[in-house]
């Protein structure tokens, strides 16, 4: 249970580090 919890929060982590970049990336483009 505490294996899944703690790779559930990584994705979520991964999932915000990932938007950031896009829109990091998106804006450099503009």
């Amino acid at each position: 249970m505490k294996k899944q919890q703690q790779a559930f929060i990584l994705q979520f982590i991964q999932g915000l580090i990932d938007e950031a970049a896009l829109r990091h990336a998106l804006k450099q483009h503009q």
